[in-house]
């Protein structure tokens, strides 16, 4: 007989009729609210720039007002790449600039199940049985090691959503920008009713996500100064404007990672810092607060110089990858309360604009006298130091994330002699952020199209399982007077927005033993 604590107090079991994997979004399956804890079930869905930071990884979020993040270190990929561009490869965490993996242990090179003939990996998005595989400079899209669709030029960034492949790239002849689309199914040995439009907002896009039926993006690097950024829409009918952010800026912009929370779609904002919602009608800006601004290096209502560019939910809450001083912003997507953690030792943020801002004007001032404002190697001083969070990506019921600065630049001591080096040890490393009884894992399409997801809570542990067989488990912190609290809020909606897919809560499911789910 089973001792009493292995005995599941909460088991909830879900159906799924998923069919063939197409790229729809599973969003949240169910959310629970307790006395002072709030249990999410569901699928995140974001973009970071040039990929997408989460596809088929399913989540189970129990936070708490009080919950903190542990970080761990597991140190730099490479001492010769010093900006991390991270991917998860089904559970394998890969630094694409530097082709090494992360084994648990130490970083090592890389070798692919599936190998393509790359230069390097632009993204990888788990479909169905295989991978669909972005690489750079093939001008190809495979699936596993098969192509199923070719474009012209370099790819910039690429999505996979509603049996759509959806590519941005650069004629390299031309100079031109295109994005190309075309319907595809895993079942199928190649793309179809394929169609290139010109992208005619800018010479680059950072990031696609689908969402509510169509791809979405925003103007990319190069917007032009003296017009505001656009968000637009991929349709099966064409390209179109869906918002103008005319009245939140008045200037040039670019945007940069996106996510999807709750209702609405968030958007990464240069140069404000700020992270931009869209509701479907309407767009405006999130309120960091006041004390996380001044962390930022500037005051409320001042958007000097920032930017959002990593972006995602993880642990039921958002999480912002903060440019130039390197902070991670977490904020709760429905109450809008909001963290900052420093992410980098050394110089604080201050009145300026960007790290060691002193240190380069000193530089720059050198440099004109001899009519050459460059570093040796050809890069401009201005802002190099400044602290990117390039990447991220899951590992290990966590969020790793690439610490860089802003054009990965490796310390020299002969040009950067008013930087004390040992402010510099964290570029190039890669932070993982852990949140308490938040468990991840990526999700293993059935070959049957049909999903039983079970999500059971005993006294110690978070459990998943897939069509019976175990998915993940993790230990909890959860009091037994909040697991009884634990009430059903909602079906098939929630954080990590709307499931696309029919969604069934099975008889059965309970809360405490003998409790019945209340909606």
């Amino acid at each position: 007989m089973p001792h009493a604590l292995c005995l599941p107090q909460v088991e909830a079991c879900f159906e799924l009729e998923l069919g063939e994997d197409t790229g729809r979004a599973l969003g949240t399956l169910a959310e629970y609210e307790g006395d002072g804890v709030r249990l999410s079930l569901g699928f995140p869905n974001s973009a970071q720039t040039r990929g997408l930071l989460s596809f088929r990884h399913i989540e189970c979020a129990c936070r708490r007002p009080d919950d903190m993040p542990e970080f761990e270190d597991l140190g730099r990929p490479s001492e010769t790449f010093w900006r991390p561009d991270l991917r998860n490869v089904r559970e394998t965490l890969i630094d694409t600039a530097s082709h090494r993996a992360f084994d648990g242990q130490r970083w090592a090179n890389y070798t692919p199940v599936n190998p393509v003939p790359a230069a390097s990996l632009c993204n990888v998005i788990p479909v169905g049985a295989f991978d669909l595989i972005f690489p750079h400079g093939v001008e190809q899209v495979f699936y596993g090691a098969r192509p199923v669709l070719s474009y012209c030029g370099s790819i910039r960034t690429s999505a996979y959503y509603d049996g759509r492949i959806a590519v941005a790239h650069v004629d390299s002849a031309s100079g031109r920008a295109w994005i190309t689309v075309a319907d595809w199914q895993p079942s199928w040995e190649t793309a179809r009713n394929i169609r290139r439009y010109h992208w005619i907002a800018a010479s680059d896009v950072y990031a696609i996500i689908g969402w509510r039926g169509a791809f979405w993006l925003t103007d990319g690097a190069d917007a032009s100064p003296d017009r505001t950024m656009r968000l637009y829409r991929i349709t099966r009918a064409g390209i179109e404007v869906a918002a103008d952010f005319a009245h939140v800026f008045r200037s040039g912009n670019e945007g940069y990672g996106m996510a999807v929370a709750g209702e609405r779609l968030l958007i990464g904002h240069f140069p404000s810092g700020l992270v931009l919602a869209f509701d479907g009608e309407r767009l405006e800006a999130l309120t960091f607060g006041e004390d996380i601004m001044q962390k930022l290096g500037t005051g409320l209502n001042v958007y000097a110089y920032g930017e959002s560019q990593t972006l995602t939910i993880y642990g039921g809450k958002i999480w912002v990858g903060h440019y130039p001083w390197g902070y991670l912003l977490s904020g709760d997507s429905a109450s809008e309360t909001w963290q900052a953690f420093s992410l980098f030792g050394g110089q604080d943020a201050r009145s300026n604009s960007c790290p060691y801002r002193d240190e380069v004007a000193l530089l720059l001032e050198a440099a004109a006298q001899d009519c050459d404002p460059t570093t040796p190697d050809g890069e401009l001083y201005d802002e190099m130091w400044a602290r990117r969070i390039h990447s991220a990506a899951w590992y290990d019921n966590g969020l790793a994330l690439g610490l860089a600065s802003r054009r990965g630049t490796v310390y020299d001591a002969g040009r950067d002699k008013g930087i004390d080096p040992a402010d510099l040890t964290d570029y190039g490393s890669v932070r993982v952020v852990r949140m308490p009884n938040t468990l991840a894992a990526p999700f293993p399409w059935p070959k049957s199209g049909e999903a039983r997801i079970c999500l059971s809570i005993t006294e110690t542990d978070l459990a998943l399982s897939v069509n019976g067989q175990p998915l993940a488990r993790r230990a909890h912190t959860l009091t037994g007077a909040q697991l009884a609290s634990l009430r059903l809020a909602s079906v098939g909606s929630g954080v990590y927005g709307a499931s696309e897919v029919p969604v069934r809560l099975l008889e059965g499911s309970r809360l405490l033993s003998g409790a019945v789910p209340q909606t």
